[in-house]
């Protein structure tokens, strides 16, 4: 982004559904979140978006369902009666753990699903206040280095597999007012990717700072 003359200042927040009011009043400029939030605040005519540039796209190891260390839960047909925190509530996190659950036979009307942020999975699985997590990386890797949790199943299967999951959207009002700043956005993140793709250091050094900025 500073080679793309770009000041841009990253914040967190615990998903794509609660960035979109901030978007639209205009406090935030580009939000990167679930396609499925995207979509469902243009059906509901809440926002008008534009797609800046794709984000990620389901993979093995990427997104798994866990169990605290010593978890009774080995398998899916285990997670009937259980409880299993998602990310947010009705969004992507949810739909894909219920197209694994449904397709292993596990009716998701046997499991309850409650909203936590994905740094404070973790430390909701370790003090046993939810059975399992859906986790996505870098919060992934952290939680089976630090806490010992055990995956289940992987998320990215059958029907998922390769799901588009995330993206860039910006309004369509902001998109036409700067057109400029959307380009040079645009690129910057193609440069990033590039480098993604050709150095693994590279991929590996903005992992580890991503996972000590989120503690």
């Amino acid at each position: 982004f500073t080679a793309a003359r770009l000041h841009v200042r990253i914040v967190p927040v615990a998903s794509g559904v609660s960035a979109l009011p901030d978007l639209v009043n205009g406090s935030i400029d580009v939000d990167e979140g679930q396609w499925t939030s995207d979509l469902s605040a243009e059906a509901a005519g809440a926002a008008r978006l534009r797609v800046l540039a794709p984000g990620n796209s389901g993979g093995p190891a990427l997104e798994e369902v866990v169990t605290p260390a010593g978890s009774p839960v080995t398998g899916i047909s285990g997670l009937r009666g259980k409880t299993i925190a998602v990310n947010a509530l009705k969004g992507l996190a949810e739909l894909l753990t219920a197209n694994v659950l449904a397709s292993r036979g596990v009716p998701v009307s046997s499991v309850r699903f409650v909203e936590v942020p994905f740094p404070a999975m973790g430390a909701a699985l370790s003090a046993h206040r939810v059975d399992a997590a859906f986790m996505t990386e870098p919060f992934l890797s952290a939680a089976e280095i630090g806490l010992g949790v055990v995956p289940v199943f992987d998320i990215d299967q059958g029907a998922a597999q390769n799901f588009p999951i995330a993206g860039y959207v910006v309004t369509r009002t902001w998109a036409s007012r700067y057109p400029r700043t959307a380009a040079a956005f645009t690129a910057a993140l193609t440069r990033g990717q590039q480098a993604a793709a050709t150095s693994r250091a590279a991929v590996e050094q903005a992992m580890m700072g991503a996972c000590t900025s989120a503690k």
